[in-house]
């Protein structure tokens, strides 16, 4: 996955008057905010002692259930095809 990069141009000597929020607008990714809804509604019903572990570990099984379903998907449209003569 790769991210885009905005490259920024400022003169020399303005940058130390200037907030980074000024200078880059952001869009939120969809689906991102609904990732991270249901990350700390997990984390505030399980209370975890090693919080950055528990989110890893619960990302990397959203992770694995995404491409499970994206497999599964492919399986699918390939057996449809597969199963098609012309």
């Amino acid at each position: 996955m790769s991210f885009p990069v905005t490259k920024l141009t400022v003169p020399a000597g303005v940058m130390h008057n200037v907030k980074l929020s000024q200078l880059v607008k952001l869009r939120v990714p969809d689906g991102f905010l609904g990732i991270l809804e249901s990350l700390y509604r997990e984390v505030l019903r399980a209370q975890p002692d090693d919080v950055i572990s528990f989110m890893a570990l619960y990302l990397e099984d959203l992770l694995w259930e995404r491409r499970g379903l994206e497999q599964a998907k492919g399986d699918a449209s390939q057996n449809l095809f597969t199963s098609v003569e012309f």
